[in-house]
């Protein structure tokens, strides 16, 4: 005859020791489970009624959050909510966290599920995705502006801006529209600027207005439409819009990067022999009117060569940009501000740190601004790396190594995150595979995992995969603080929307 799991002396000091907790007041039992991890605080709801009632208390969740959603020495903020946490009960707090923690997991065994599928029209120049996987920002070959709320994916889009060019200098690729986001991780809610800057190909801007060649700063913010029953909606407002000096023209859609009151971009100088490029660095703030006779810096140029490539703002008036191997970071802290046209001398950024990465970089992710440094994910070939810009000592930057890679990746236009990144090896008809991996002041190791086989995140024709080098065809976003993935297939006009968590 079996006895019972627990003697009866085992099982009388268990409800003996139960009993003295549920003696506790609330106040000390909720003291004593602030020290648990998210994952212990689940495992106390087993044990008693009392301890389950209590490991739902608000203040938990909200230390959890707070202190998993911070940036961090060597952690960005990639966890956010889009209203303040005050407008959160405790359950919705503990979804969201949930949510990434499940997320992170899920990846780390290449498990994703596909949650739904919007067939609409969807040829763009560039795509965002605001933190949170919410909301999904896209500027149109055509120059107007509009989001997506994801949640709600059957939904209108929100039109944001208007648009700027005509069909005919779409078909004669005369007109260029680009744009970069930045997130203001301090605000109170989710909110976001974005710069957009309209150009027209030199031999044809005389018969467009001047109005055409500009750059729009919008900020974006979810504002509350209900007290009663909160929800955030996106709201849409622009700041300020002035023109482009009509000899300055967009080198390459990628060469744009805003952060605060600074945007910085190549332009190719019309009037320069053999279109010269130069990195420009522009206070959005300073231009008044229509006049295009406003201050700018010069940091670098003329050149032709990478023209192309992003120089992004990092902060402390640094700017990093690549060449080929090469790895430069520019001061222009003490370059001059000038209103007059560039000239062959007339770039004075100082280089203050320069890298090498042994082979070619093909893409860079946008910065991470941790709280002692800002931070950049580079893929050199058969290599990912990131480079650890310190905020206080720039010329002691360092670039290491985070993981290698099986084989080149087919796609330049893949997304690069902090931890995560989608990898497309060069065998047709391979898997996708969903990429993981620490810094070095991290702990943990870097995974590599093909995406489950029911779920191909990769187009399976041949013909796709020969178009996948346009980012018009194929593009694959995602949100590391809610594991959402979004897949848009240009060619069959398909967004398709992937979820890493099983509790989205």
């Amino acid at each position: 005859m079996h006895g019972s799991r627990h003697s009866p002396s085992k099982n009388l000091a268990r409800r003996v020791q139960l009993d003295v907790f549920n003696k506790l007041s609330t106040e000390i039992i909720v003291s004593i489970l602030s020290f648990l991890s998210w994952k212990d605080l689940l495992s106390v709801r087993k044990v008693s009624r009392y301890l389950r009632d209590a490991s739902k208390t608000k203040t938990l969740w909200t230390d959890l959050f707070l202190h998993e959603s911070k940036a961090k020495s060597n952690t960005p903020c990639l966890l956010r909510l889009e209203l303040p946490m005050s407008m959160y009960s405790s359950g919705e707090i503990e979804h969201t966290l949930r949510r990434w923690k499940t997320s992170r997991s899920a990846w780390r065994r290449g498990e994703v599920q596909r949650r739904n599928i919007i067939r609409r029209p969807i040829a763009h120049a560039m795509i965002h995705l605001l933190k949170g996987g919410r909301w999904l920002l896209r500027l149109l070959i055509d120059g107007s502006l509009v989001c997506h709320d994801l949640d709600h994916p059957q939904g209108e889009a929100i039109n944001i801006a208007s648009p700027v060019f005509s069909r005919l200098a779409l078909n004669d690729n005369t007109a260029a529209a680009v744009m970069s986001v930045q997130e203001l991780d301090d605000s109170s809610v989710l909110a976001a600027r974005v710069a957009v800057l309209y150009s027209v190909a030199k031999e044809y801007a005389p018969n467009w207005s001047q109005d055409v060649h500009r750059v729009d700063i919008w900020s974006l913010t979810v504002a509350l439409d209900d007290i009663i029953q909160p929800k955030g909606n996106l709201t849409a407002k622009r700041i300020t819009s002035f023109p482009l000096p009509p000899e300055f023209q967009i080198a390459g859609k990628h060469s744009v990067t805003l952060l605060d009151n600074e945007i910085a971009s190549n332009f190719s100088y019309a009037l320069a022999p053999h279109g010269s490029v130069f990195l420009t660095v522009i206070d959005w703030t300073k231009p008044h009117g229509r006049s295009t006779s406003y201050p700018r810096r010069y940091v670098a140029g003329p050149t032709l060569e990478n023209a192309g490539e992003q120089g992004i703002l990092v902060g402390n008036s640094l700017i990093f940009t690549t060449y080929r191997d090469t790895l430069f970071l520019i001061s222009y802290a003490h370059s001059r501000e000038t209103s007059a046209l560039p000239h062959r001398d007339c770039a004075d950024g100082k280089r203050v740190w320069q890298g090498y990465t042994g082979l070619f970089t093909d893409q860079t992710s946008g910065p991470f601004f941790c709280t002692s440094s800002t931070r950049i994910v580079v893929q050199c070939h058969r290599e990912i790396m990131g480079v650890i810009v310190k905020r206080d000592q720039a010329e002691a930057t360092e670039v290491v190594r985070l993981m290698n890679l099986p084989s080149r990746n087919i796609l330049f236009e893949s997304h690069l995150g902090y931890h995560h990144a989608v990898f497309y090896p060069d065998r047709t008809g391979a898997s996708t595979v969903a990429l993981s991996f620490c810094w070095p002041d991290e702990q943990g190791i870097a995974v590599s995992v093909p995406f489950t086989s029911q779920h191909k995140i990769l187009p399976r024709s041949a013909f796709e995969q020969t178009a996948l080098c346009g980012e018009y065809y194929f593009r694959v976003l995602f949100d590391e603080g809610s594991g959402r993935i979004i897949t848009l297939f240009a060619m069959k006009g398909k967004l398709v929307r992937w979820e890493a968590s099983p509790l989205a």
